[in-house]
């Protein structure tokens, strides 16, 4: 096989990865059907939503908030494209520099598969699909030095990986920052389109007829925290994790149907911490059992009647890519004027621990897999964050029959 071949596949592997981490960034913002799709195809949808809305499947970055994983992997098989067509087009050694980058990749996509094993406990398989491309890039990149270098491999990237990295530094790093930026503009402009598609009444109407046609379920509503006018006919219900990103998004668009339709709507918070900590439907068990951390410390405060600017906090924290633990609390608490040793005596007696697992128990009944999780007037509606416009519509649909 000539050189051309080889850099054709290295680039047809790169392209592949590109694509891959395309799909799974939309699938984080909640708006590509695709990644569903082939997650379902590979029998492993569900393990993609627990990865998806697990706080490791984004870093925070300021003014960016949120960045999925997966546009980092854009970025990479982006730079891995650029590095191909470059080794075609000019007689310099870019290989090498692929070679290197390639086996940081791996490393970071090893330690993203054992977070997914022992944090998360479900592994996406389009992810894992993404781990065997790098994995494969660095192997053809190996094998294309090889095979067409003279030099020892060793000698090769000693000689040639810091000289290629300072010749061409600003080439690689205006490729790399291009695939980023594109890869986010890609995103958000996408993400946006299907609102678009999402808004049309064709759409709303039938997912409005797929929510009236869903069962009945019932929900305690026993001592559950909730904001809006009490006597308001429309109730939703949120099962989420104070550490899920999609949680937090769900949080702000809660906010705003609740400032829109003021007396009209009403908002209860419930409790599915993804920790087997707390949760025993739930395999992984974090260290720091955070999610039940803040689960507890939330209702808590309620005790204390401060749960709503608590919740509030504790999403500000999450956006902030803050991990909640007894410090973040304890500042929480301060600001609110909570008294710490009574909620921390409150966290750690039996009554919270037991009301928690009621509402496990309920999860579980209610076939609960992923968060955030909402109901309206007892009616289930598609897992995940909802779309804005197809709430406001099904609110007023149900509006004009009370």
């Amino acid at each position: 096989m000539n050189k051309s071949k080889f850099l054709y596949i290295i680039i047809i592997f790169s392209i592949a990865g590109l694509v891959l981490s395309y799909l799974l960034a939309l699938e984080y913002y909640g708006n590509s059907d695709v990644a569903s799709s082939l997650c379902s195809a590979l029998g492993s949808e569900d393990s993609c939503t627990k990865v998806k809305d697990s706080p490791y499947s984004a870093i925070h970055i300021p003014i960016l908030e949120n960045v999925p994983i997966a546009l980092f992997g854009f970025a990479f098989y982006g730079f891995a494209v650029g590095l191909a067509v470059l080794s075609k087009q000019q007689d310099e050694f870019h290989i090498p520099t692929l070679f290197a980058f390639s086996g940081i990749a791996l490393i970071i996509d090893i330690v993203l598969f054992l977070i997914s094993i022992l944090l998360i406990g479900a592994v996406c398989s389009l992810c894992f699909i993404t781990y065997i491309l790098s994995g494969s890039i660095l192997v053809l990149s190996y094998i294309y030095m090889k095979k067409f270098f003279t030099n020892p491999i060793l000698n090769l990237l000693k000689e040639n990986l810091i000289k290629s990295i300072n010749k061409n530094f600003f080439t690689y790093l205006l490729i790399t920052i291009g695939s980023f930026a594109c890869g986010i503009w890609a995103a958000k402009t996408s993400s946006s389109k299907p609102t678009k598609i999402a808004s049309s009444q064709d759409v709303i109407q039938a997912k409005i007829s797929a929510y009236e046609k869903a069962p009945v379920v019932n929900i305690d509503l026993t001592n559950v925290p909730f904001a809006g006018d009490e006597k308001a006919p429309i109730v939703i219900v949120k099962f989420a994790d104070f550490n899920c990103g999609h949680c937090m998004h769900a949080s702000h668009i809660l906010d705003a149907v609740l400032a829109e339709f003021t007396g009209l709507v009403k908002v209860y918070y419930k409790n599915f911490p993804l920790d087997g900590n707390c949760n025993r439907l739930v395999q992984r068990k974090t260290p720091d059992a955070s999610s039940c951390l803040a689960a507890s410390s939330a209702l808590c405060a309620h005790k204390q009647n401060k749960f709503l600017p608590f919740y509030h906090a504790l999403y500000r924290d999450n956006e902030m890519g803050i991990r909640h633990n007894p410090s973040s609390i304890a500042k929480i608490s301060q600001d609110l004027g909570i008294s710490l040793p009574t909620l921390q005596a409150c966290m750690s007696g039996s009554e919270i621990l037991n009301y928690m697992a009621k509402e496990i128990d309920e999860g579980e009944r209610l076939n609960i897999q992923s968060t955030p999780s909402i109901f309206i007037n007892n009616k289930p509606l598609e897992p995940g964050t909802p779309e804005p416009n197809f709430l406001r519509e099904l609110i007023k649909h149900l509006s004009k029959k009370i």
